[in-house]
């Protein structure tokens, strides 16, 4: 058995881990202790626009980069069934499948924008793809990298922000349990999905940077390390069995 914790900065709508993580957690005799420092903002001006909607609605492709991102859109928007869908990583294609939506493609390992970039030019081609409307659906932080990747390739997709993420301010209450957690648990790392969650853990629990810092990019690891962190394991990809992975690399 594995003794110690992790603490997990998730949104504040997400944090309950699912039931396979929680079961696997248990398995493995580790702690997950939530730690909520970012709220999910859904920008549905944008998603609602005339623009957009239209825009939407002769997409040949429209690309989802985040669970989040899939659960904004689909509640609000069904594509035409000439549309295809491709998602960055397994757990963004669930999402879009519990709308009954099939997913078309799949980003292999390590879910990124080049690796799912690669995939469709591998797929259909670059001039098919050149020839294609594509629709970008992501939040705020991931616009300007997801855009890069086409744009180097003279791929120039319509970008849709539909959230933000919008740094939560920790509660007493939560303050003192992460200061027990700290002297009872003695977590051994804590893992970041975004650079808002790192951010906001470094202005409001600066005593935990002792900590490795698991982070699901390089991009995210960077900014840790400017934040404060000393030690930053990168993980292979984005799911909770990603960050677990990483974690048991960690000596015990």
């Amino acid at each position: 058995m594995y003794n110690g914790g992790i603490f997990f900065t998730r949104a504040g709508h997400t944090t309950d881990l699912k039931s396979k993580t929680k079961r696997r957690l248990l398995s493995l005799g580790i702690q997950a202790i939530n730690l909520p420092l970012v709220a999910i903002v859904p920008d549905l001006d944008a998603l609602l626009s005339n623009s957009n909607r239209k825009a939407l609605i002769q997409a040949d492709w429209i690309i989802v980069f985040s669970s989040n991102a899939a659960q904004i859109l689909f509640s609000q928007f069904i594509p035409n069934s000439h549309c295809k869908i491709a998602t960055i990583g397994e757990s963004t294609a669930r999402v879009v499948r519990q709308f009954h939506i099939p997913v078309t493609l799949v980003a292999p390992p390590p879910n990124s924008s080049e690796s799912l970039t690669s995939a469709l030019v591998a797929t259909i081609g670059i001039s098919q793809l050149a020839q294609s409307t594509i629709i970008i659906a992501t939040g705020h932080e991931g616009l300007t990298t997801a855009s890069d990747f086409f744009q180097s390739l003279d791929i120039f997709p319509i970008t849709i922000e539909l959230y933000r993420r919008v740094p939560q301010e920790a509660s007493d209450e939560l303050r003192s349990k992460v200061s027990a957690m700290v002297s009872s648990l003695q977590p051994k790392a804590i893992s970041f999905v975004s650079v808002t969650s790192a951010r906001q853990c470094s202005i409001q629990f600066p005593n935990l940077t002792f900590l490795p810092a698991i982070c699901v990019s390089s991009r995210i690891g960077e900014q840790a390390l400017a934040f404060g962190w000393k030690k930053i394991l990168l993980t292979d990809g984005v799911s909770d069995d990603a960050i677990i992975d990483t974690f048991l690399s960690l000596k015990q």
